[in-house]
């Protein structure tokens, strides 16, 4: 035991009787961001905004496509960072369509 005049004293292991059982808690199930800010589901089904979410530092400057034409049976693509990019056959017959699952291109046959 301390006191308050810094002295100590060892009085022995201290006991004493159990208590009674706590309520049952509840655990975090998921945590998501929503709209900018942070919502925390719990066990119990209930739900919580727990705040907005920091803001992060600034990316980079990112590019967009400036220009696309057919030259000699190609895809030349310019890029508004002044790039240029060869982006395959353009006499095919196979259609080049945005894909869903990796944002990029593929190659899908024609429906000719």
């Amino acid at each position: 035991m301390s006191y308050s005049d810094s002295t100590t004293e060892d009085v022995g292991q201290v006991v004493g009787t159990d208590g009674d059982d706590g309520a049952p808690g509840r655990g975090v199930t998921s945590v998501e961001a929503v709209d900018g800010r942070l919502a925390v589901t719990f066990s119990d089904g209930t739900r919580q905004d727990a705040g907005p979410l920091p803001a992060g530092p600034p990316g980079a400057p990112g590019r967009g496509v400036q220009r696309a034409e057919v030259v000699d049976c190609r895809w030349q693509v310019t890029y508004t960072d002044g790039t240029t990019e060869d982006a395959g056959n353009a006499c095919t017959t196979e259609t080049v369509t945005p894909s869903p699952t990796t944002g990029g291109l593929s190659l899908l046959p024609s429906r000719r």
